[in-house]
């Protein structure tokens, strides 16, 4: 009879040995392990340093509030604990700080080291997707944050950059315009820009029109220049399409006028639906 004996799999588990830098201890090397479907995860390597100069912020880092790094420190002290953690990510021989700001700036307070996981990418671009995914369901980054750090990067995030520091129009209305300038999806928009998808489908004509159309409505009507207001107007003109261009003219002055006798001058008076039906009764006006 013969025994037929399954010989046992083992296996083995890729690491990157990083050699202990100038500044900072390795404790625990980067590991790679395959999961239950074959595909291989990154564990990263966890690493020490009592130097903290050596470390830079990637662009589009939120700036640090010192309340937030206050409570850290107290938690700390209280817990006698250190219950987060800092990721750093090296490219070009470069560290740069993707996430735990915070964190890093109240270690410093407390002159205890900083334990970082180290993520090694090959280019900023890279540099800058591990920070955008970390940050992507983060209640404290906000869309300028995720535009501001990937515009060095992607010519459309530097151009929706450059209209938000050109004009006082919110960043969200500006991606939605940019992004689809036939329906406003603001919601759409902003998911795009935090996956790292966005792009500009408008023309440069088409986004200077609705800059200069809003500026315009301001300027003759006097309303008091707000999001909601902003908003309404937009959605009002894609509804119209190219008929507003043609009653632009006649439209604004009943809209101011209509707002001068309700008074809705120089305040805000309700939200962007209360905004298009504004608009929509001052058009049946005409």
């Amino acid at each position: 009879m013969t025994t037929i004996t399954k010989k046992k799999v083992v296996t083995k588990t890729k690491t990157k040995n990083y050699a202990t830098s100038s500044w900072y201890d390795v404790l625990l090397p980067e590991r790679r392990y395959k999961d239950t479907m074959g595909n291989e995860k990154l564990y990263p390597a966890i690493c020490r340093t009592f130097d903290y100069t050596k470390v830079e912020d990637l662009q589009g880092q939120r700036f640090s509030t010192p309340s937030h790094i206050k409570k850290i420190v107290e938690s700390i002290t209280e817990l006698n604990s250190v219950n987060r953690e800092v990721i750093i990510v090296k490219y070009n021989n470069k560290y740069t700080l993707a996430d735990g700001k915070h964190l890093f700036i109240g270690l410093i307070q407390l002159g205890l080291p900083i334990e970082f996981k180290l993520i090694d990418v090959t280019n900023l671009k890279d540099a800058i997707a591990v920070m955008r995914k970390m940050n992507s369901t983060s209640r404290n980054w906000t869309i300028h944050q995720f535009v501001n750090s990937t515009s060095v990067i992607n010519k459309d995030y530097a151009m929706l950059q450059r209209y938000y520091s050109d004009t006082d129009i919110t960043i969200n209305l500006l991606g939605a315009l940019m992004y689809n300038p036939k329906r406003l999806k603001v919601g759409k928009s902003n998911s795009a820009i935090k996956e790292g998808t966005f792009q500009m489908n408008a023309t440069a004509k088409e986004m200077n029109l609705f800059i200069s159309r809003i500026k315009k409505f301001y300027d003759v009507t006097n309303l008091d220049n707000n999001q909601y207001c902003t908003m309404g107007l937009c959605c009002f003109i894609i509804e119209k399409a190219h008929t507003y261009s043609a009653k632009e003219k006649v439209f604004l002055d009943v809209v101011k006028d209509i707002a001068n006798k309700r008074k809705y001058t120089n305040k805000s008076f309700g939200r962007k639906k209360e905004y298009i039906d504004f608009f929509a009764e001052c058009w049946n006006d005409l």
